[in-house]
């Protein structure tokens, strides 16, 4: 008896490709992959972005500790030049003074 089927004499003799348990093992494959590359992105993220927080906060206690010290540095600076400017200013007042007592208690003295 001869089938009615033009492709039957080609047809395979299994209709899936691949077993059921077969399939299952290639997708619990997959998912340990998927596992394995989830975590490796997880860790590398992380560590990333602590490795930058860590780095921001040394970055920014150097550049307190930078701009402190250039303050005390220029507090100290400051503080010479006006004293410097008030010894100045004490002298001149003193010239000032001793010309007016030598005006006030020398006759004919011009300053």
């Amino acid at each position: 008896m001869t089938s009615m089927n033009p492709a039957a004499p080609f047809a395979l003799p299994f209709t899936n490709a691949l077993p059921v348990p077969v399939m299952d093992t290639w997708a619990g494959i997959a998912g340990v992959y998927r596992d394995a590359v989830e975590k490796h992105t997880q860790q590398l993220v992380l560590s990333s972005a602590r490795i930058i927080q860590e780095h921001t906060v040394r970055a920014y206690i150097a550049a307190a500790n930078a701009c402190a010290d250039a303050l005390a540095k220029n507090a100290v600076e400051v503080q010479q030049q006006s004293l410097a400017r008030y010894t100045e200013a004490n002298q001149k007042a003193f010239e000032l003074m001793g010309n007016a007592w030598l005006k006030a208690w020398v006759p004919g003295r011009r300053a």
